[in-house]
């Protein structure tokens, strides 16, 4: 695919609709704007075409360029809030967590086999023109077209946009930076190539979702075959696991804890007697039933003390924010909804809906039993965990008020196949 033929492209796949899900995720869960992969993978795809690149000059196909632009900052995950908000000077060891990051995304990248031509950009996207960038200290040509060309995708967007330690640079600052880059942070031709672009047009720094949305469906086709729009993962499992990863990494306490819920979902699902087809969406609602909490700040979830009434709420905002990031994906919709109500009480006194008895998803209401066993017996902030005896016997006391009683005695009487 070159960036010329782009528009013969058939837009029917659905897997890269997973991708923007995580960059939305990694957007929420950091210091920069809500668009920002978004943001890097459109200014690179300008970039593309106004340098006007051979196809014999391209180190890869140019949609690779796209999704090593949206998730370039993947492995900002493993970063503390702490350190990603931090709008002062970085100590020497803060500086060193911190780019450490590219070596991280890499990784998870790599989980995705679609995806393992992006790992270098992810990894290689703060190398530098003169040596002095990382992780790897790249120099000049030793530094691949793509990775360039995000690089300073990335450095317009972050430069055009308001930080946490400063508002939105003019057309006029960003251009006087582009001026010191030249030949030190980036190639003096690509720069040159920027600068002029932005002069001529004011606006081309700007995000504009409609044009966004129309490419991404594009690349997309491009990249995943045919067989990603089946209705639960086949080849889209890499990226829903590792949506799955990157939401139990945000927090210190519940690494592995979608993973647990997904695997017990589909046990108690079996033996309720459920249909193939809805065992298959109880493990994906099981791995990206807490999509939303990437949005609750880790001091408040890994908070050690009481939680004020603030703070509460802010965590019981985070079923809605998963249905908001699950419902971006068209063959996650069902999935989304199960995840929204996951915290709903049999007896209507749960959030965020206040449903009762049958009108939570027969889905979310196993969920909910899952999810709370494993709260249960897992080490949280606040306490130790509690025995597999004690969290058993608490699913059974709330029976018919927290929990639907069919489900909840189904699963005590299961209860040797969780020990």
């Amino acid at each position: 695919m070159t960036a010329s033929n782009l528009d013969s492209i058939m837009t029917t796949n659905k897997c890269g609709e997973i991708f923007e899900a995580l960059s939305l995720i990694m957007s929420i869960g950091e210091s920069h704007p809500l668009e920002h992969g978004q943001h890097v993978a459109l200014l690179t795809w300008r970039l593309l075409q106004e340098l006007n690149i051979r196809e014999n000059q391209l180190d890869l196909d140019p949609g690779y360029w796209w999704y090593g632009a949206l998730l370039h900052d993947l492995g900002e995950i493993y970063l503390s809030d702490t350190l990603l908000f931090k709008s002062g000077y970085l100590t020497d060891k803060e500086r060193k967590e911190l780019e450490q990051h590219p070596i991280y995304g890499e990784k998870l990248i790599n989980r995705i086999p679609q995806l393992k031509p992006v790992g270098k950009i992810v990894r290689w996207h703060h190398e530098r023109w003169d040596g002095s960038g990382y992780p790897d200290k790249l120099k000049g040509e030793e530094i691949p077209l793509s990775v360039q060309v995000v690089g300073l995708a990335d450095c317009l967007s972050a430069l055009s946009a308001k930080r946490v330690h400063r508002p939105p640079l003019t057309h006029k600052e960003i251009l006087a930076e582009l001026k010191r880059m030249t030949d030190r942070k980036f190639n003096g031709v690509l720069v040159h190539q920027a600068a002029s672009t932005i002069r001529k047009n004011r606006d081309w720094l700007d995000f504009i979702p409609d044009e966004y949305s129309k490419l991404s469906k594009k690349i997309s086709s491009s990249i995943f075959t045919d067989n990603c729009s089946l209705p639960i993962f086949q080849e889209a499992e890499h990226g829903i696991k590792l949506l799955s990863k990157v939401i139990d990494t945000k927090h210190l306490y519940t690494k592995e804890h979608s993973k647990r819920v997904s695997k017990y979902s589909v046990l108690l699902a079996e033996a309720l007697g459920l249909s193939g087809e809805e065992i298959k969406k109880c493990r994906v609602a099981g791995l990206l039933h807490d999509a939303g909490k990437v949005a609750v700040p880790s001091n408040i979830l890994d908070k050690p003390g009481k939680l004020s009434a603030a703070e509460y709420k802010t965590i019981q905002g985070h079923p809605e924010m998963s249905y908001i990031i699950l419902n971006t994906m068209s063959n996650y919709r069902d999935i989304a909804l199960y995840s929204k109500h996951h915290h709903e009480r049999y007896d209507g006194s749960g959030y965020p809906n206040g449903l009762r008895a049958e009108r939570i998803p027969l889905i979310s209401r196993i969920i909910g039993v899952v999810d709370a066993y494993d709260a249960m017996t897992s080490d949280r902030s606040y306490r130790s965990a509690l025995t597999h005896e004690v969290a058993m016997k608490e699913i059974a006391n709330n029976a018919g008020t927290q929990f639907d009683p069919e489900v909840a005695f189904c699963f005590c009487r299961m209860h040797e196949q969780f020990i």
